[in-house]
C-alpha cells in the first residue's frame, strides 16, 4: 500500500490547494431534525446484472441509472458512535439498458421495482465519523428465494446512492491545513452479490468557504476485485471467470459541506475502473470498464420533492453504445 498511499497524495497534493486549517468537520444529527435527499447514481457496470418481476420475467442489464428522493430521520435514542437512520423512499425513477436479447422487456419490471420501493424503509448505520456501515431494506417481501434476490439487488443500487454520504472526517473534526485520509471509502465498490474486496485510499481536503460551507475536493483510488470465483456474462455476451479479475479504481469529486449543521449540502464523484492488464476481462487492459457517477444533493424539508418522471429503457447498449 506505500506506493498507493504515495501516487494519490502526490495526485492530491499536486493539483489541489488545501486552503487554511479548518475547524467543526464533524457530523451532527438532531434529535428530531428530518433531512431530505435527492440521489443520483448512474453505473454502467463491467458485468450484467439480472432485474426481476416478482414471477416469471428476467431482464439483464449492462447499465443502470437510480434517482431517489429520500427523507432520513434518526431513530432514537442516539448510540455512542453510530447515528442509525430511518429512511423513506418518496419517489424512486429507474432506467436500465438491456442485453440485446432482451430489448423492449425491461419497463414492466421498472415499474413494479418502482411500486415495491415506494412500501419499502431504507436502514442506515453511518460512524459519528461519517462511515456509512449498513444500508438495508425493510417492507420488501422476502419470503421466497426469488423475492429476496430480488430485495438484495435493489439494496445494492440503494447503497451505491447512500455512498455518497459516506464522507469520512479527519479526527476531532480538525484537518489543521491538510488533506486527510479514507481507507475505507464505500465509493470505491461494486454492484455485485457476491461483494467486494480489495484495497483504496482516497485523500479529501478542503480548498475553499463560504461562510458555514466548505469545498472540499476528493481524489483517490485503489485496486478492487468484485466477489470471489465465478463465471460471468460480460455486456458483449462473452462468458469469463473472473477469480483474477481485479479493476485499478479512480475517484474524483468535490463536496459542499455545511460545519454549522454538520450536514452535506451536495456532493459530486465519479469513480472509473478499468481492468487490470492481468484480468481475464481484459485483452491488453482493453477490457470492459465500470463508470459510477454520483449526486447527492440536500433538499430543503418544507419544499415540495422534485417530482420524477417515468422508469425508462435505454437501448441496448445504453451509453456505452452511442
Amino acid at each position: 500500500m506505500k506506493w498507493l498511499r504515495g501516487l494519490v497524495v502526490g495526485c492530491l497534493l499536486g493539483s489541489v490547494n488545501v486552503a487554511w486549517a479548518t475547524s467543526g468537520l464533524a457530523w451532527q444529527w438532531g434529535d428530531e431534525e428530518e433531512r431530505r435527499y435527492f440521489m443520483e447514481a448512474e453505473l454502467l457496470l463491467p458485468e450484467i446484472i439480472v432485474l426481476s418481476q416478482a414471477e416469471n420475467l428476467n431482464v439483464r442489464v449492462s447499465e443502470i441509472t437510480m434517482t431517489l428522493v429520500t427523507t432520513c430521520r434518526l431513530v432514537p435514542p442516539p448510540g455512542k458512535k453510530l447515528f442509525e437512520l430511518s429512511c423513506s423512499v418518496d419517489d424512486i425513477r429507474l432506467v436500465g439498458a438491456p442485453v440485446r436479447g432482451d430489448a423492449g422487456r425491461l419497463i414492466p419490471i421498472l415499474d413494479q421495482l418502482d411500486a415495491s420501493m415506494l412500501q419499502a424503509e431504507i436502514q442506515v448505520a453511518i460512524t459519528k465519523d461519517g462511515r456509512v456501515r449498513t444500508v438495508s431494506l425493510e417492507g420488501l417481501e422476502d419470503r421466497l428465494r426469488r423475492l429476496r434476490m430480488i430485495e438484495e439487488t435493489m439494496r445494492l443500487l440503494v447503497q451505491r446512492g447512500f455512498a455518497g454520504l459516506d464522507l469520512r472526517m479527519p479526527k476531532k473534526g480538525e484537518d489543521e491545513g491538510r488533506a486527510w485520509e479514507d481507507s475505507s471509502s464505500l465509493s470505491l465498490g461494486f454492484v455485485t452479490m457476491m461483494g467486494t474486496y480489495g484495497k483504496g485510499l482516497v485523500y479529501h481536503g478542503v480548498v475553499a468557504t463560504e461562510g458555514d460551507v466548505v469545498r472540499i475536493e476528493s481524489q483517490g483510488g485503489g485496486v478492487m476485485m468484485p466477489g470471489t470465483d465465478q463465471t460471468v456474462v460480460t455486456p458483449d455476451g462473452s462468458s469469463v471467470s473472473r477469480s483474477r479479475d481485479s479493476y485499478e479504481m479512480v475517484h474524483r469529486g468535490v463536496t459542499r459541506f455545511d460545519v454549522a449543521k454538520g450536514a452535506l449540502v451536495e456532493r459530486t464523484y465519479q469513480v472509473i475502473g478499468l481492468p487490470t492488464s492481468s484480468s481475464q476481462i481484459s485483452e491488453g487492459a482493453a477490457g470492459v470498464s465500470y463508470v459510477q457517477n454520483l449526486r447527492v444533493l440536500a433538499l430543503d424539508s418544507e419544499q415540495d420533492a422534485p417530482r420524477l418522471p417515468g422508469n425508462g429503457e435505454l437501448a441496448p447498449g445504453g451509453t456505452r453504445g452511442r
